[in-house]
């Protein structure tokens, strides 16, 4: 049997003998079989958001015909869809508009009551291309026209939200295609004269199939184009440090087909500068070497960018980056022992029965500076033996001017065969073990590092007379690990230290 046609009525094909014969049917004069049958279909699946999706309701009735059509796109809306009954069918388009998995589903109606079926719709973001440039690169300048031979450089950012970038291919447009693993720094050289579109494209890792976005420029390769000069910049100073900062630059420039009428180095604090004859260091087959330095006095990054100008009005830009730190603040430490002598590098021998103090390390501070500085304690203690190491931080409060802050390490017999050492009273071991005091003091300046954790909460303290060397050391040395992790970091930080040793005899 097969169906002749869907309507009303439907015909039936019989194979009877040999004999085939349509016979027509009446829906209304059959009993009841259950509910209509529903067929939900889409023409896509998956896809970069917004997705624009057509969905096909096909629907064949139960008993009687179909009342009614509704469609749920999966996102909170719906809507009653129109159905031919010519056709069995019906039609609609929607655009989802979010990133996500959605369900779909088409429910329908007729004498006997409704029916329902679904499907997934899965929308994800195809990889973003931006800022596809191309740039000469001898003068690094943004070109669209070149002369043939000239090497330029295709620079472009790509990015994935939701996944990663998983294959890059470049179509030079001169009959090149090559497949890379990133969107910039790629090079190319034009050798014939033509008019070429550069298309770069990204292919991401999502499933079930990758997703990928084109992005091109155009580039025009003809002769007697006039090129930019070429610059070539070195540092010969440091381009990061505390503010007093001098930066010194050697600046080269020429032009490949005409000569330089002009230079300026724009230091990005204002400061623009005409390099000249008082400059110029030499000068050989119209290549020009300049010298030239600047100090900066405030802290922030600075863009240095060279502008260089040929006789015929084209111009070439050179920039670099300078980093600028804050003034460090002026920080004098004396340190000295119970026989007022450095005790940087000495071991001191205590003798474990005398309960008097025997060790006293004092540290003498004065710190200055317009601005408002901290002053920080850092102490590690190492014992050897084990090859554990306790570090504990103090914060000794706000430095404004000049002031004077006095503390000091104790070490004494504590009983028999203990010695006991303390440090700040917060700090103490004991056991008779032979340990390694490394002592620094900072200056930093407010707001540089979150002085507020600078507390009680980042001090080793284990219990009197006794000494954690179990695998994982006390749960606070980490905060204060990480806290002096950002304080070695800090680059507006003054510093002093001292090491020594405290033996039990």
């Amino acid at each position: 049997m097969r169906v002749c046609m869907l309507r009303k009525y439907i015909y039936l094909t019989l194979f009877i003998s040999g004999i085939v014969a349509c016979t027509e049917v009446d829906f209304n004069k059959l009993p009841p079989t259950g509910q209509p049958i529903v067929i939900l279909q889409a023409d896509k699946t998956y896809g970069e958001a917004p997705l624009t999706v057509t969905f096909t309701v096909t629907a064949i009735p139960s008993r009687g015909e179909i009342e009614k059509v509704i469609m749920e796109f999966g996102d909170g809306k719906s809507a009653e869809l129109n159905f031919d009954k010519q056709a069995g069918k019906a039609v609609t388009s929607y655009t989802y508009q979010a990133i996500s998995v959605f369900t779909a589903r088409a429910s329908v109606k007729d004498q006997n009551g409704w029916s329902s079926t679904q499907i997934q719709i899965t929308t994800n973001d195809a990889p973003r291309i931006s800022n596809l440039e191309l740039f000469d690169h001898s003068s690094r300048e943004r070109v669209t026209e070149v002369v043939p031979g000239t090497q330029i450089i295709l620079n472009a950012q790509c990015t994935d939200l939701n996944s990663f970038i998983a294959n890059i291919i470049v179509d030079w447009g001169d009959g090149t295609t090559q497949q890379v693993f990133t969107c910039s720094g790629l090079e190319h050289t034009y050798k014939s004269e033509g008019n070429y579109t550069v298309r770069l494209i990204v292919f991401d890792a999502s499933m079930p199939q990758p997703l990928s976005s084109t992005a091109s420029t155009q580039i025009v390769v003809r002769r007697g184009i006039n090129q930019a000069p070429n610059i070539d910049v070195m540092i010969i100073s440091t381009y990061s440090g505390n503010a007093p900062l001098p930066v010194t630059l050697l600046v080269g420039a020429y032009d490949r087909d005409g000569s330089i009428v002009g230079i300026k180095v724009d230091w990005g604090d204002g400061s623009v500068e005409t390099l000249g004859s008082a400059q110029l260091v030499s000068e050989r087959d119209g290549r020009k070497l300049y010298r030239v330095s600047h100090t900066y006095t405030r802290a922030g990054t600075y863009s240095v960018t060279i502008v260089a100008e040929d006789d015929k009005g084209k111009i070439g830009t050179f920039g670099s980056l300078v980093n600028v730190f804050s003034p460090k603040p002026v920080l004098a430490a004396t340190f000295s022992d119970q026989l007022n002598q450095n005790p940087d590098g000495k071991t001191y021998n205590v003798v474990a029965t005398n309960s008097t103090e025997q060790v006293t390390i004092t540290v003498n501070l004065s710190a200055y500076d317009p601005d408002k500085y901290d002053i920080v304690y850092l102490t590690e203690i190492t014992f050897p033996a084990e090859g554990v190491t306790y570090v504990s931080i103090l914060r000794l409060g706000f430095m404004q001017g000049s002031n004077n802050y006095v503390q000091r390490v104790k070490c004494k017999g504590s009983g028999p065969t203990e010695i006991n050492c303390t440090y700040f009273t917060s700090e103490s071991f004991s056991n008779g073990l032979t340990a390694v005091f490394r002592i620094t003091v900072f200056a930093l300046k407010t707001g540089t590092v979150d002085i507020n954790i600078f507390d009680q909460s980042c001090v080793y303290d284990p219990q009197p007379n006794q000494v954690n060397f179990s695998p994982s050391p006390d749960p606070s040395l980490e905060p204060c690990n990480q806290i002096r992790s950002r304080i070695l970091a800090d680059e507006s930080r003054a510093s002093s230290s001292v090491s020594f040793t405290v033996r039990p005899q």
